[in-house]
């Protein structure tokens, strides 16, 4: 399984995530490392964020668990993915494996010759903003309006240092993008009457979202608070 043209045995989390949003597409998926022992990850690549997913393989028995099967031999853990297998996790939106991403993809050598190098400004963006730019999720989340004190479902798209809620799932441009940098910080919130409820502060206005579920709620501010604070703990 080790040597299959899918899995990809040097990369973490953060380089899966870039592989497959900046050159992948909807479906795209690859296997992975997991920092745990005999644990592998699936990533795959939804509409505009990567999920991840748990791959476990018994010492014991030497079967392969995924998702809800569990699988006798490799054989049969990799005829499940030639099946382009339907999956979703806590948010409830499902994701198809469609195809996966290579590991070896064929480069031409062919390259530019350098005529002018100069360096136009001093970067605004240090090694750990762009590592932690990189985690994203999407879903369906609840917000309460600012103006009209109403709760609306919004699709959720957090992506690098932004979080955009659209009106629907297929909407091209956003409602609104939030900016994470002027964010203050994020928090659980049992002021408002809706359960799994999370607040996000900017110094102009607090938005209140709701969560399906509260281990869902619990994703959403895990990966919104370690963009906020990862540079601290770098």
């Amino acid at each position: 399984m080790l040597y299959r043209s899918w899995y990809h045995p040097c990369i973490d989390r953060h380089i899966a995530e870039s592989l497959l949003m900046q050159n992948g597409e909807e479906g795209h998926y690859l296997l992975r490392p997991n920092i745990y022992n005999n644990v592998l990850t699936v990533s795959v690549r939804a509409k505009d964020s990567v999920k991840h997913f748990q791959v476990t393989v018994s010492a014991e028995k030497g079967e392969i668990a995924f998702g809800l099967a569990v699988f006798k031999t490799v054989k049969d853990f990799l005829k499940h993915f030639n099946n382009q297998p339907l999956i979703a996790g806590e948010s409830g939106l499902p994701v198809m494996l469609k195809s996966p991403y290579p590991n070896n993809v064929a480069e031409i050598s062919q390259y530019e010759h350098v005529k002018v190098h100069a360096e136009m400004r001093v970067s605004s963006m240090n090694e750990e903003e762009e590592m932690k730019s990189t985690a994203t999720k999407e879903g369906f989340l609840t917000k309460l309006g600012g103006v009209i004190k109403n709760w609306k479902c919004r699709w959720c798209v957090l992506n690098r240092l932004e979080l955009k809620y659209y009106k629907q799932r297929q909407d091209g441009e956003p409602l609104r993008t939030i900016d994470l940098r002027d964010c203050l910080y994020c928090t659980v919130d049992t002021t408002q009457k809706h359960s799994n409820c999370f607040a996000l502060c900017l110094p102009w206005r607090t938005f209140y979202f709701s969560a399906a579920s509260q281990s869902e709620m619990e994703e959403w501010m895990k990966i919104i608070n370690w963009k906020l604070v990862s540079d601290l703990l770098m």
